[in-house]
């Protein structure tokens, strides 16, 4: 069985030295033929910030932070021992900037004491969005971008919470697999970076499946 895991996750900012993942998600999913997938279970976890005072505003505006939605939150070791299982388990990772997530992931885990996920080999749907863009085929290699690309339905209201985005990641993989577009294969010590000018690129691959 070929089990596929969707991540995301959300943080106080981009500097995983600094700040915080204060949500974390993933979907499973089981391979059952070349485009058919069974679910197998969805997991998401609100994590209490230690340190809400190193956080970017603008990141906390946009996550939808506030102390009464996360005053249930779970300590960030109990939620990465749980993703880190996970993870362990599978056999392809897929997300939007996924080396973003990944970096957070490890960041914290070793903030933790806690052992570093086995990432396995990923697919970065930005990088198919980023084709698109240089084709000049949509304005925008983002996830909202994708998702008016191939007209997914996109709460807004909904947005920047790590298993909603989970599922709007989900549904532009599978769009991407129906329309033959190029996929790219990389690995977390290969990764792709589509912020540095000099990324090393996975392996490339047209019509690609697994």
């Amino acid at each position: 069985m070929i089990q596929i895991t969707v991540l995301d996750t959300e943080t106080t900012g981009l500097d995983p030295t600094m700040h915080e993942i204060i949500e974390v998600a993933c979907i499973q999913y089981k391979k059952i033929s070349s485009n058919g997938f069974d679910l197998l279970s969805k997991n998401d976890f609100k994590i209490k910030p230690t340190n809400i005072l190193l956080a970017d505003n603008k990141a906390l505006q946009l996550n939808g932070y506030n102390e009464e939605v996360w005053k249930d939150g779970v300590d960030a070791g109990s939620a990465l021992g749980d993703i880190t299982e996970i993870v362990n388990k599978t056999d392809l990772l897929i997300g939007q900037n996924l080396l973003f997530d990944m970096r957070f992931v490890v960041s914290c885990c070793e903030k933790n004491d806690l052992p570093v996920p086995d990432f396995p080999t990923y697919i970065d749907i930005k990088y198919t969005a980023d084709g698109l863009k240089k084709k000049g085929e949509t304005t925008s290699s983002s996830l909202d971008g994708l998702c008016k690309y191939f007209g997914i339905e996109n709460n807004q209201q909904n947005r920047h919470s790590a298993l909603y985005d989970c599922e709007l990641v989900w549904e532009v993989y599978k769009k991407i697999l129906n329309g033959d577009l190029p996929i790219g294969y990389f690995t977390y010590d290969s990764p792709y970076d589509p912020y540095e000018k000099n990324n090393t690129l996975g392996e490339f691959i047209k019509n690609g499946r697994e």
